[in-house]
């Protein structure tokens, strides 16, 4: 998911998800810098710090009211949908796949 207005809150959200499901700091950060005009080490910055500060966004997101089977939910979902493989110690990786950019108005809802 890539946003160029909106993209930092977006990013956030996103790396939070990422995170919950188990990839890797710098892969997050990776994924993040491909939108135009970001950086991934703003966004290991903010990685690091969540995890400094909260203990990561498991522990940060229930402190904002989100479940643990809401959490657990985000990871099976993103797990299923093959976006991610299973790697060793409970990590996953993105499974790199061809971005299709739909067609406007082929959106649902749009």
């Amino acid at each position: 998911m890539h946003c160029s207005a909106g993209r930092d809150r977006t990013g956030v959200l996103v790396a939070l998800a990422l995170s919950v499901a188990g990839v890797p700091p710098a892969s997050i950060a990776a994924d993040y810098a491909r939108t135009d005009g970001c950086s991934g080490d703003t966004m290991l910055r903010m990685l690091s710090h969540l995890d400094d500060r909260h203990g990561g966004a498991r522990t940060y997101l229930p402190a904002g009211g989100a479940t643990g089977a809401q959490l657990e939910r985000a990871r099976n979902r993103l797990l299923s949908q093959r976006f991610f493989t299973p790697i060793s110690n409970g990590t996953v990786m993105p499974v790199k796949r061809q971005i299709r950019t739909p067609r406007v108005g082929t959106i649902r809802g749009v």
